[in-house]
């Protein structure tokens, strides 16, 4: 729980996200594994969302399913802050008119106006999920990554990592599968007979099949589409090399999946992944499919960690679980919220 000066507070947290369960997506299963953590901790947590049919896990926690103004100010109205994921003027408007301590999670950039800029810069706090997410923004942020589920992405010591090559995310251009096919035509042109399994769906997925048939590997390659969050697991686990090849990408998640389930892990040296992956695999160039499959014959020939992860691999992990991270969050929230308090009551004496 958290501690606002010397007594034990209750507190009502409204976090807000415009995609959330059962939305497909890291932000969806971020803002769902936090909020249960708030909630563990002993706080009163409402998530308000857009997605139709969202759910609420296990009761730990209250969602409400609206885009109507009157429920932003009725859930405002009853919080002591509100934590966006995202920022939404859509859902923070009424602190305009109440006064509440306000906190925005920057998962990307999302700012599509100068003006939404400017009002959350001088009113909000902020929390990056990397380094590289702050270097993008205007105003100084708190750094805070993102964590992974534990109770999902985890080792099976009796589950045997026959399978080489494995990627999971969205088909998408930023995602960088377009190189790690280039990097594994330049393996199979080195003797080298490797297999890909593709995790994922996108926009790119059938320009990626093409691709694959002309470079002359799509024999070597599954693509098994999307899949939820204990088959990844498993299929992490059946494999020696998880692969993050993306340009660009504000944190990365499946990085740490991928640690959890054994894998060996290459990233690309981009935006997020090298602070997702800490010092825990192997980084090439973005965008460059030699230094890419320089890299992954380096983790396949290091190989798995699953039979005996390393202490520095543990470590990491530990500092990623969903208790360690909304610890984090938890004392930010106790800081902004404990000034609300002093300065309202500061107001009240003087009155």
């Amino acid at each position: 729980m958290v501690i606002l000066g010397k007594t034990a507070a209750h507190v009502k947290m409204l976090v807000t996200s415009a995609k959330f369960k059962p939305a497909f997506g890291g932000i969806p299963t971020v803002v769902d594994l936090l909020a249960s953590e708030y909630a563990r901790a002993g706080h009163d947590v409402t998530v308000l969302t857009v997605t139709p049919g969202s759910r609420e896990d296990g009761g730990s926690y209250r969602v409400v399913e609206s885009a109507r103004a009157v429920d932003a100010m009725r859930l405002i109205r009853w919080c002591d802050v509100l934590v966006q994921n995202g920022p939404a003027l859509r859902t923070a408007w009424p602190l305009f008119i109440l006064n509440r301590p306000w906190i925005i999670i920057h998962h990307s950039l999302a700012y599509r106006i100068p003006w939404a800029k400017l009002f959350a810069s001088r009113h909000a706090h902020h929390i990056s999920v990397s380094r590289a997410m702050a270097d993008l923004l205007p105003f100084p942020t708190a750094i805070i990554p993102n964590p992974y589920d534990d109770r999902v992405f985890c080792v099976d010591r009796d589950v045997r990592a026959d399978n080489d090559l494995i990627f999971v995310g969205r088909l998408s251009s930023e995602k960088g599968v377009d190189v790690l096919l280039r990097a594994l035509s330049l393996l199979h042109e080195g003797g080298d007979r490797i297999t890909l399994t593709i995790v994922g769906d996108g926009p790119k997925a059938a320009e990626l099949k093409h691709l694959g048939g002309a470079l002359g590997v799509l024999a070597s390659v599954r693509f098994v589409g999307r899949r939820e969050p204990a088959e990844i697991a498993r299929l992490l686990r059946c494999h020696r090399v998880a692969v993050a090849p993306s340009r660009f990408e504000t944190f990365g998640v499946a990085v740490l999946e991928a640690l959890a389930c054994g894998c060996a892990v290459v990233g690309s040296r981009s935006g997020g992944i090298p602070e997702a992956l800490g010092e825990c695999g192997e980084l090439a160039a973005p965008g460059d499919p030699v230094a890419l499959a320089s890299a992954i014959r380096r983790a396949l020939t290091s190989g798995r960690s699953a039979d005996s992860p390393s202490e520095q691999v543990r470590r990491h992990l530990e500092a990623h679980t969903p208790a360690a991270i909304a610890a984090m969050h938890l004392r930010l929230i106790s800081t902004v919220v404990e000034r609300r308090n002093r300065n309202t009551a500061a107001v009240d004496r003087k009155i």
